[in-house]
């Protein structure tokens, strides 16, 4: 076989730096080489490597290789890279550079969109500070969007004005409240020891058992219950008990003149109720429901459960009161409850039960069918 190869015209297809190269497969030897003088020694290094840039004696080359698909050869392509290391080095520092343009870019979008953001909040902020200023007022001519929204802040700026307020008169009618506790920690006790005095005196002077003793005994029986600031809550049988000493004293002052009816369960004594809730309204029967009646006065007692509450009534057939001054009573029971010194009986009942259980419980007044009046106290089940 005589293969007549025009090296010349097969040299123009080709740049002056690439170099043709065909190489055994088995022992990956270079048996042809279209680059004379390339030393032997150089090519066979960069034989040796894949496909790729390789770094060669300082110098980088780039080469790919591709086997025969009809003999044991393989057509390879060597082209040397001139002023490769400079044209990378160019590569990396634009990429550098369109970075750091970049960065500058976002960094200054950024900037511009923040500040745009903020504006509208650092001006809300300076309405808030000084809503009042020409400058506030021209801004809010202008902008309806951000006058919404300062309108919302003044509204919300106002009520809390105005909760504020409220708190400073709460914390006053507190520290009142304490004041007044202080004050009542020091008085009942010189009134409560007086009572004791009294009573050994008078049993010294008169003998024992007589009315006055009885008297002071079951006064400072009370004092002694009033004199306990906690609990606040306690059995109904407590309150069942204060009410019969109470009943005593006003049975030694008045005798017969009066009857008591108790319809109270014992299966309710184990009840929770506020304190101090039935001596005050078996106070308002004598002191107003059996003034100058010219008969004589029956206060009845009674404990029933509902659905919905507990509740103890207590009744008299005493002078009764009139439907309007029965209206005035309760509309002013419904009121926010409040501490006052004005009103120490049915009024101080019903806000201690409303501030202790909720508006759905406390006391109401009523009148009864065959005259005198009727109070209902409701408490939870």
């Amino acid at each position: 076989v005589i293969v007549d190869v025009n090296i010349g015209n097969h040299m123009r297809f080709y740049s002056k730096n690439e170099i043709t190269v065909l190489v055994d497969s088995a022992t990956n030897k270079a048996f042809y080489c279209s680059d004379y003088a390339m030393q032997n020694d150089t090519l066979q290094k960069l034989l040796e490597n894949k496909n790729g840039i390789i770094k060669c004696d300082d110098a980088y080359y780039i080469m790919v290789r591709q086997p025969s698909e009809y003999e044991s050869f393989d057509y390879a392509i060597i082209e040397r890279l001139e002023n490769y290391q400079v044209e990378r080095m160019k590569i990396y520092l634009s990429v550098i550079f369109f970075l750091l343009l970049l960065v500058i870019l976002f960094s200054a979008v950024a900037f511009y969109l923040s500040k745009i953001t903020y504006k509208p909040i650092s001006e809300l902020a300076a309405l808030v500070d000084n809503p009042f200023s020409e400058k506030s007022k021209k801004y809010l001519e202008n902008d309806i969007n951000t006058k919404k929204i300062a309108d919302r802040l003044f509204l919300i700026v106002s009520n809390n004005k105005t909760l504020k307020n409220e708190l400073n008169t709460k914390m006053e009618t507190l520290n009142y409240a304490q004041l007044k506790a202080l004050q009542w920690q020091i008085n009942p006790h010189f009134i409560f020891n007086t009572l004791n005095m009294l009573y050994y005196l008078s049993e010294e002077t008169t003998g024992t058992g007589n009315s006055v003793s009885k008297g002071l005994m079951s006064l400072s029986k009370l004092m002694r219950y009033c004199l306990k600031t906690e609990p606040m809550i306690v059995e109904a049988r407590e309150e069942v008990e204060l009410a019969n000493e109470y009943l005593k004293i006003m049975k030694a002052r008045l005798g017969d003149e009066f009857e008591i009816i108790w319809d109270f369960d014992e299966k309710f004594y184990e009840k929770k109720v506020v304190k101090m809730i039935l001596q005050p309204i078996l106070e308002n029967c004598f002191r107003y429901g059996f003034k100058n009646i010219g008969y004589k006065g029956i206060v009845k007692i009674s404990a029933k459960e509902t659905e919905s509450f507990f509740e103890i009534a207590v009744s008299d057939n005493g002078m009764g009161i009139s439907d309007e001054q029965i209206g005035k009573i309760n509309s002013y029971l419904r009121k926010l409850p409040s501490i006052s010194e004005n009103h120490v009986g049915l009024a101080n009942v019903n806000s201690r039960i409303v501030l202790t259980y909720g508006e759905a419980h406390g006391v109401s007044v009523s009148k009864r069918e065959n005259g005198g009046t009727k109070v209902i106290i409701k408490l939870p089940l």
